[in-house]
């Protein structure tokens, strides 16, 4: 029973230790034109994120955004309506579980 116990610790340290070091291997910029695909499908007007993506998981999953920009009524990002040096959105833990990913929470940082 001991040995039972002290496996099945070791795994779970191990899978916490993974879910804590992976994203950081994990090269989030690649994935920069889908993301800002969705955000603009999202918002309707273009968004461009010029800064860098991160993915933060523990301890409570998030996604940050650098250096992010939206289109004007015109469609211009050269006097976008919406200009920010990040965007975090906290993500539900629950959708993530299913594949989904859904934000309960939006902070946009230093708006111009």
């Amino acid at each position: 029973m001991n040995s039972f116990l002290l496996t099945l610790t070791a795994l779970l340290i191990l899978v916490l230790s993974a879910l804590f070091a992976a994203p950081l291997f994990v090269d989030w910029d690649d994935y920069r034109p889908a993301i800002e695909a969705q955000m603009t499908k999202l918002v309707g007007r273009d968004v461009k994120v010029d800064g860098e993506v991160q993915l933060i998981v523990l301890p409570a999953p998030y996604l940050k955004f650098d250096d992010i920009r939206v289109a004007n009524a015109d469609g211009s990002l050269d006097t976008p309506f919406l200009e920010a040096s990040s965007l975090e959105a906290k993500l539900n833990v629950g959708t993530l579980l299913t594949g989904k990913v859904e934000a309960h929470e939006l902070t946009i940082i230093n708006p111009r």
